[in-house]
């Protein structure tokens, strides 16, 4: 039987080119898995603002456990306490989401109003005349 390709064996050193194939597999998984996720969530933050894209990131964990639940059996099933935690901590995350959401939707709608007081104030934009009567 072939032993399983290590880089190193307790009994002999396995040849380089198995530790060569593990390590571009595990540079290749760390380049699409890490470099790759933050570079859509730096592109999101740079389209919708860091609070939209880092609330985007969060609904990832209500979406997994829904997926979980529909794909197949999850293991935290099994226990009570296990169910009640990701059912609280996906509640808890969805909360706080739709909290955001409710907040930003309030706090704008008052900026509109107060941006609108403020441009009845504001004067008209004719050229200032200099002491001279000359335009600056």
């Amino acid at each position: 039987w072939q032993r399983a390709c290590t880089p190193l064996s307790l009994r002999n050193l396995q040849p380089l080119a198995c530790a060569f194939k593990h390590l571009f597999l595990a540079l290749h998984a760390g380049v699409m898995d890490y470099v790759l996720a933050d570079y859509t969530w730096a592109r999101a933050a740079l389209l919708l603002g860091p609070t939209a894209a880092t609330l985007g990131m969060n609904v990832q964990i209500p979406i997994a456990t829904l997926g979980d639940l529909l794909l197949g059996h999850p293991h935290w099933l099994d226990s009570r306490l296990a169910v009640a935690l990701t059912v609280a901590g996906t509640v808890s995350i969805l909360a706080g989401v739709f909290g955001i959401n409710l907040a930003g939707e309030s706090s704008s709608s008052g900026t509109e109003l107060g941006s609108q007081a403020v441009d009845e104030h504001v004067p008209s934009h004719e050229p200032l005349l200099a002491a001279g009567g000359e335009e600056a």
